[in-house]
């Protein structure tokens, strides 16, 4: 059957394994966060992010790295 999952709050220091995160989750977490910031992560990094805190920083150079022109506004 289902067992309950229990509920974390992720914090920085986080890791996933700590969060119950597997390898696959973690590539479907990695997806989201392309499509969600406009960013590529590379592959080779996946392996890398160990922490919730190791994916915010990635993110962050990652956007940070893009060219504001490269950057979609929302529409009105």
């Amino acid at each position: 059957m289902f067992r309950r999952a229990r509920y974390v709050k992720p914090r920085h220091p986080s890791t996933f394994q700590e969060l119950n995160i597997d390898s696959l989750d973690k590539i479907n977490i990695s997806f989201e966060v392309e499509e969600a910031f406009n960013i590529d992560i590379p592959d080779e990094a996946l392996g890398t992010i160990k922490t919730v805190g190791d994916m915010v920083e990635g993110v962050t150079k990652l956007h940070s790295a893009k060219p504001p022109s490269a950057i979609p506004t929302p529409s009105n």
